[in-house]
């Protein structure tokens, strides 16, 4: 069945739709582990009850292991779509990856055009659940129906030693770690940090207390870099370096 068909969703607001990326330490990222947000299990059905998914997303979204996908990759039974921008992918992909960002892909020729419904789709970016999780989101929502998100991220397959390609393809990125805080009236709203020349982005879901993490893996930037933070209650222009550190309010 062809995709082209399947195109034509609307898109909800990035504020009220989108979910977050924090560090570690987050209570973001804890919740991507937690029960409540997870179901498990080890069937290959995306979508399916017996396989752990991503409940914030709606549909539902479906984790795949990187032992898993890893398999995939080398027997050539999944396609794989980057969900970064086009700066990051080009900096270095998984091999074979396409580029289609979130939340929907590219405004023209995305590659999910060309693809079949039926075929088994991984998307993937650095956090590891955040833009990979909207992409996924939207082309289940589209009809597509075996639809994965390499749950632990493209730095940990980095780190493994697995295929990778792009113009520089050695080191790491620095991760810029925002704090924030908005009016608790936000919670469960979403913070967006943004480096405009490059339409590089991450986000961040607002607690009940209205605090807020995010962690940035941009690619040629530095602490000099200008960007835009954006929230609910408003949007600051500055720097990585700036909103870096202390606790910053909007």
């Amino acid at each position: 069945m062809n995709r082209r068909q399947y195109l034509a969703v609307a898109g909800a607001s990035w504020v009220g739709a989108l979910a977050g990326c924090l560090s570690e330490s987050g209570d973001e990222a804890a919740d991507d582990d937690a029960s409540n947000d997870a179901t498990s299990g080890d069937d290959d059905t995306a979508g399916s009850d017996d396989r752990e998914t991503l409940d914030r997303f709606d549909p539902a979204v479906p984790l795949a292991s990187i032992d898993e996908v890893v398999e995939w990759h080398e027997d050539d039974a999944a396609i794989f779509l980057d969900t970064r921008s086009e700066a990051q992918y080009d900096e270095s992909h998984i091999a074979g990856a396409k580029l289609s960002p979130a939340p929907d892909g590219l405004a023209e020729d995305d590659p999910a055009e060309e693809l079949s419904t039926d075929d088994r789709i991984v998307t993937y970016c650095p956090c590891p659940h955040s833009l990979s999780g909207q992409r996924a989101e939207s082309l289940l929502a589209a009809g597509f129906e075996s639809v994965y998100v390499l749950d632990e991220g493209f730095p940990e397959w980095v780190e493994r030693g697995y295929p990778i390609e792009g113009n520089e393809v050695q080191g790491s990125l620095t991760v810029y770690e925002v704090r924030g805080r908005v009016d608790a009236a936000h919670a469960g709203e979403y913070a967006r940090l943004e480096e405009p020349a490059t339409d590089q982005r991450e986000f961040g879901r607002i607690d009940d207390d209205g605090r807020f993490e995010l962690a940035a893996q941009f690619v040629d930037v530095d602490a000099e870099t200008a960007v835009i933070l954006e929230t609910p209650a408003g949007s600051r222009r500055g720097t990585l370096g700036e909103f870096t550190g202390d606790e910053v309010e909007v």
